[in-house]
Formats: C-alpha cells, structure tokens, sequence
C-alpha cells in the first residue's frame, strides 16, 4: 500500500481489507499531499490541526492518532508548493493568511486548536496569533521543540543550497551526510528514491519540491515578525539535543500567559516518533480533555 492509501483507508480492518482482496491504489500520492489532511475527520471535539515541519509534510502527526479519543478529528496543514510549484509563499504572513482560511473551512468558528513541530511550531503561533486578531479563541497552542527566530545578527550565515539539503536529509530521518561532500539536487533525489522510506512514492518533481518547501520555510522562519499570543503555550522540549542553543524562556517576548514547559527525553528529529510519542500523546491528550488543570499551574 501507499502512504496515499493508508490515509485514505486509515483503519485497520479497512487496509486488512485492501491487503486481502489485492487491490491497487486508488489514491493518488497528490492527495496525500494536500494544503488540508485529514488524518480523522470524523469526532465531536474541536479538531487538532498540526502544522507541517519545514519540508512541508505533515503525515507523521499520524503517530498521535492512537493516543488521541476516537471522537477527536485531527487535520495536518501541508506546504502548498509540494504541489503547486509557483505557490511557494513569499513571506510567512503569507503562508499564514493561506492556512488560516483552509482551517475556517474546515472549522468555520473558535475555539481552535493548534499544535506543530519545529518549524511549524513558529508557524501555529503565527496562525494562533492571526485567529485572535480576527476576534477567535485559541484555546490550545502546543510547540513541540520550536523557538522562536532569533533577533537579527544572532542566526549563524544563510546556508549554501548543499547545506540545506544535508538539513532537510537530517529532517527527514536519514543518515548523516559528509559535510565535506556536495549534496547536489541529482544526488538528494537518487538518494530518497534509491532507499526504503515514507517519501519513495514521490516522483523526483515532488523531491524537488520537497527541496524547495524547505529552503522557503527555512528562510520564512528566519525573517518571521512575532507577536506577542494572548494566551499559555505548551513547550515539549527535546532534552537530548534540542534546537541548537535555544532555551524556553526565548518565548517569553511573544507570550502574554505562561508557558508551560515540559521535557522530553529524545532528540529534536525524534519528537514524533515511537519512543518520544509514548510520553507527548498522553500530555496532548489530557491536555486538550482538560485545559482547566494546566490553566490553573
């Protein structure tokens, strides 16, 4: 089966379903790359919508489907470049604009609920934010090892295009590239289509796009304006090497309530997986079925 299939499916006695009868996929892998997933669009509750991290996909928030109640929609927001090339945003106003109307489809009136990792931690504050001046409630804002830009001069030197593909190779899980090596576009597309993994089924157009999403979500991140949620935050911090020299306090400016810190024992590039998750689904969980309880420590 593919990724595409999987999400259409999404449950177990329906993919055992797929699997016994032998059929093809039916869905294409476009699909599953849409700005709206819906990772469970069905549920009561005022849907979770994740974020995508800077390579624009959102398919690992699927990893808190098993942790979340049954009746708890869940959406992924997607890069819209990873299909529509020219739809790369130009700033992360932008992009923000972009997603906060795909959620009012989704979810027409407050209160939202917003969660994201790393670099779409930055980007849910900013929808957070961008809700609340249109007059919204945002009553869950959970940044999973994110931080916001450092002031101008503070970040290291804009990364060559070789050093951004090494980055994104790391993001996506895979194995260290030499930084003495040349990491060329033909190489990153051979690398990804050459080894078992989530990203096999895309063609080498949608690597490339992959490619260009995260260099623009690099580059938004670095010369995003915040300003300052009314409101707490939920800060997962990866304790085993977090964001580079980042600390929670550097929320602080962009915060008018608390910001409630919680650490967890992985490295950034592993805040959703297995291990990591064991201890972030339970907190997300609890968290959103009773906000009384942080809102009052």
């Amino acid at each position: 089966m593919t990724i595409a299939q999987i999400f259409a499916t999404q449950t177990p006695a329906g993919i055992a379903e797929h699997l016994g009868a032998g059929e093809r996929a039916t869905v294409g892998v476009e699909e599953s790359l849409s700005v709206v997933l819906p990772l469970r669009s069905t549920g009561t509750r005022p849907p979770l919508f994740c974020v995508h991290p800077a390579a624009g996909i959102s398919w690992v928030y699927a990893s808190c489907l098993r942790y979340l109640p049954e009746d708890q929609p869940l959406y992924g927001l997607q890069a819209r470049g990873l299909i529509q090339p020219d739809g790369l945003p130009r700033t992360m106003a932008e992009m923000v604009a972009d997603y906060v109307r795909q959620i009012r489809v989704v979810q027409p009136s407050g209160p939202y609920r917003l969660l994201g990792w790393s670099f779409g931690g930055v980007a849910a504050h900013c929808i957070a934010n961008q809700l609340q001046s249109e007059g919204e409630t945002v009553d869950f804002l959970a940044l999973l090892d994110a931080y916001p830009p450092r002031p101008s001069g503070c970040d290291p030197a804009e990364p060559s295009a070789s050093e951004t593909l090494r980055d994104l190779l790391d993001s996506l899980g895979y194995d260290p590239v030499d930084p003495a090596e040349h990491e060329s576009m033909a190489a990153f597309v051979q690398r990804l289509k050459g080894a078992a993994g989530p990203l096999v089924d895309l063609s080498a157009s949608q690597l490339r796009a992959v490619a260009d999403v995260f260099a623009t979500n690099v580059r938004l991140q670095r010369e995003a304006d915040l300003r300052p949620f009314d409101g707490d935050i939920q800060l997962l911090v990866a304790e085993n090497g977090s964001a580079v020299g980042h600390v929670p306090e550097e929320w602080r400016p962009f915060v008018t309530g608390r910001i409630h810190s919680k650490p967890i024992p992985c490295r950034h590039g592993e805040m959703l997986g297995p291990a990591a998750m064991r201890l972030i689904g339970p907190y997300v969980a609890d968290t959103l079925q009773h906000p009384e309880i942080w809102r009052t420590t």
